[in-house]
């Protein structure tokens, strides 16, 4: 598919309280669940992330590549937590698509 909306995520070993110094280094947390499949806990860069969700929506899928996985997945938006005056991401959780 030449016109794909492709986004690139890596594995998260980093949960809670720990997440500001991820935030500080532009990456946005995210979760990917969904079709029987255990959570994933991801993050991605928050320059490309909001690219990819201003072309896609909430309604478009998204070809994610994540790093380790040989295969791309089909996922969408599920959910976006958002900083309450500042706006920017703080928490994406995708969907399998």
């Amino acid at each position: 598919m030449s016109d794909a909306i492709v986004l690139h995520a890596e594995p998260r070993n980093v949960h809670g309280r720990h997440l500001g110094p991820l935030r500080r280094s532009a990456m946005t947390p995210a979760v990917l669940y969904g079709n029987g499949h255990d959570p994933v806990s991801l993050q991605v860069d928050t320059k490309a992330f909001l690219k990819v969700a201003q072309a896609a929506g909430t309604t478009k899928t998204i070809e994610m590549h994540i790093a380790g996985d040989d295969t791309p997945r089909g996922v969408r938006i599920q959910a976006l937590q958002q900083h309450v005056t500042r706006l920017h991401p703080l928490h994406i959780d995708f969907i399998v698509a």
